[in-house]
């Protein structure tokens, strides 16, 4: 309890009236708090409460109040600091957020936003063309996905975020972009047979997107190769699946390919061997999850 000069916090008990704080047991005061009432903490202002390093409440930028109302306790033998029922902490997380990004658009922070995580996936790349016969296709690549926590001074008044299309057939997918904080580049296209009837002929899939830029890094998979079974029979590649899902579905004989099924995700390989194409499945754009952390 208080002894005059001293905070030394007990298990377990509840401090409801403080006239002033000074160091002892990790609790640290950096101004003179005020109180008001018989039962309540006020304005303990610019105060820096830390223990052993498991918790701290760092020093408010708001002078008017660190601790507004309700009680404190402390457990020294677990090293925990406990909030009475009705207490509110400034400076502390009270709650988070999410936004998603599906097309280009613009992030708008919440007003009292502490700190970000973001998660930005490239587009995915689609199944190559079967032209005429004897063709199979792989599946398209799966884009990169990139990870990365940014606080609210890096992030600013708002960042432009730019989605990844989605990839339609014989084509590579496009990169996402957060500001220029995160991008994460995309799968490639498949590649195809192109008229072999060589029975265990194969054609490669996609590349997964990689190189990017921000964050911590996910590279993208590479689709399945297509391959040929003889002069009339064959199968595309699965598309590969990106860090939300899987990819589109691989052709069997005398099929297009699936689309893929998942933001990112690569474009399933087709096959052909008669007269007329057949069309790999189309790639996922790009997506930005975003998860703010409000205080």
């Amino acid at each position: 309890g208080w002894n005059g000069s001293t905070f030394v916090p007990t298990r377990n008990a509840v401090y409801d009236k403080i006239e002033s704080l000074s160091a002892g047991s990790g609790v640290v005061a950096t101004d003179t708090p005020t109180w008001s009432g018989s039962h309540t903490w006020t304005q303990i202002a610019r105060a820096s409460f830390t223990h052993a390093s498991l918790m701290t409440i760092p020093t408010s930028t708001d002078p008017s109040a660190m601790i507004e109302e309700g009680a404190v306790s402390w457990e020294s033998d677990r090293d925990i600091f406990s909030v009475g029922t009705g207490a509110v902490l400034k400076g502390l997380i009270s709650g988070t957020t999410i936004q998603v990004f599906t097309t280009t658009g613009t992030y708008t922070p919440h007003a009292n936003m502490a700190y970000v995580k973001v998660i930005v996936t490239g587009g995915g790349g689609a199944g190559a063309l079967c032209a005429n016969t004897d063709s199979s296709s792989g599946g398209g690549g799966s884009g990169e996905t990139r990870i990365a926590i940014f606080s609210a001074a890096t992030i600013g008044a708002s960042q432009a975020v730019g989605i990844g299309a989605a990839a339609t057939v014989g084509l590579s997918g496009s990169p996402t972009t957060f500001g220029a904080l995160i991008t994460a580049n995309a799968g490639t296209v498949a590649t195809s047979t192109a008229g072999s009837t060589t029975v265990g002929f194969w054609s490669d899939g996609g590349a997964g997107g990689t190189g990017g830029s921000g964050g911590f890094a996910i590279p993208g998979k590479r689709g399945n190769p297509g391959v040929v079974y003889s002069t009339t029979h064959g199968a595309g590649g699965d598309g590969a699946p990106s860090f939300w899902g899987g990819g589109g579905t691989a052709a069997r004989s005398q099929q297009d390919g699936g689309a893929a099924a998942s933001f990112g995700g690569g474009g399933g390989g087709c096959h052909t061997a008669v007269a007329g194409d057949q069309n790999g499945g189309a790639g996922a754009a790009g997506y930005v999850w975003i998860q703010e952390y409000i205080r």
